[in-house]
């Protein structure tokens, strides 16, 4: 990570971006055809209310493992969500640079964890 100065305005940009974002996809219907899309899609989503925090704070990630690691040393997660963050950064990965594709239900799964996590991101920021 590198650090800048604290932008408050860039962090409610990447939550406010985030939250409206996960609405239109939300209202998507899954299939086994489009569940690669919607997973890299909430998953981005989720990664973007996380950096919210790093905006804040002053400091730019280079790597979603930054991103994850620092919202646990920070309390914003907690080990276990951490954990879970952390495997569907790696599925996301697979899904964009190996051709791995997502199923419905994985989707649905991270779908499900964004929409409950993102309130909270939004208390705490």
């Amino acid at each position: 990570m590198k650090r800048t100065r604290s932008d408050a305005a860039l962090a409610r940009g990447l939550l406010e971006n985030a939250e409206e974002d996960f609405r239109i996809i939300s209202e998507g219907r899954i299939t086994a055809g489009n569940a690669s899309f919607f997973f890299k899609a909430a998953y981005d989503c989720r990664r973007s209310a996380l950096q919210s925090f790093l905006a804040r704070d002053g400091l730019k990630p280079y790597s979603h493992e930054a991103i994850i690691q620092y919202a646990q040393e920070q309390g914003f997660l907690d080990r276990r969500s951490a954990l879970r963050t952390d495997r569907y950064r790696l599925l996301r990965h697979d899904i964009e640079y190996r051709a791995a594709r997502a199923t419905s239900a994985e989707t649905d799964g991270l779908i499900r964890f964004v929409r409950r996590t993102l309130p909270r991101i939004r208390r705490l920021l």
